[in-house]
């Protein structure tokens, strides 16, 4: 399994009550992958990860297809991790860009 687009999120504003929908990103896999998205807000000081992984300091916000963004979190920054599992071909994770949440 492996990740050739990363994951977006798509919104038109990041205000409170506003919602935010994953876009999975492009996968490859045989058989095709199943996929799995979580929402993580990060406190404003972290920096884009690169081990395609969300940060310890990050936290779990919902893993549904749409996430509706909070008072409470502004000022964090926004990130959506994707899972990528086929029963052959093993397991891969990548994620977005972080997106701050103004």
């Amino acid at each position: 399994v492996a990740g050739s687009t990363p994951p977006s999120a798509v919104y038109t504003s990041l205000t409170a009550g506003s919602v935010v929908t994953a876009r999975l990103g492009t996968w490859t896999g045989s058989p095709a992958p199943v996929l799995t998205y979580k929402w993580f807000t990060c406190p404003a000081t972290t920096t884009q990860p690169t081990n395609k992984l969300a940060p310890a300091t990050c936290t779990l916000r919902g893993s549904n297809a749409d996430l509706t963004i909070l008072s409470t979190y502004k000022s964090l920054k926004l990130l959506l991790e994707v899972t990528a599992s086929t029963d052959g071909a093993g397991i891969a994770t990548n994620i977005s860009a972080l997106v701050v949440i103004p």
